[in-house]
């Protein structure tokens, strides 16, 4: 009995992850559909992004010569967690 019950919610869980995949299926079909029809919303869609990863990799950039700086002059105290890992990498890296 309790493997049949492992076994039904085995089958169960399969049943909605398909269900789930579908639905993200179809969605992600509706917006490429829209991307692909639609010339104005593929423009934007186009700028967009440019422009999110373009200030992604100029404040990667700004934080890790900031990081750097601050180093060199021996304030490590004043650089948190998340910038000390940068540097280490940046650091390992070279």
């Amino acid at each position: 009995m309790r493997n049949s019950d492992r076994q039904n919610a085995c089958i169960e869980h399969d049943r909605v992850l398909e269900r789930v995949m579908l639905a993200l299926l179809h969605d992600f079909m509706e917006r490429f559909k829209v991307y692909g029809d639609n010339p104005a919303f593929k423009h934007w869609l186009s700028k967009r992004h440019f422009m999110e990863h373009a200030s992604q990799q100029r404040l990667e950039r700004l934080l890790k010569r900031e990081t750097v700086n601050m180093a060199r002059r021996g304030n490590t105290e004043g650089i948190c967690r998340s910038h000390q890992e940068m540097f280490c990498k940046t650091v390992t890296a070279s």
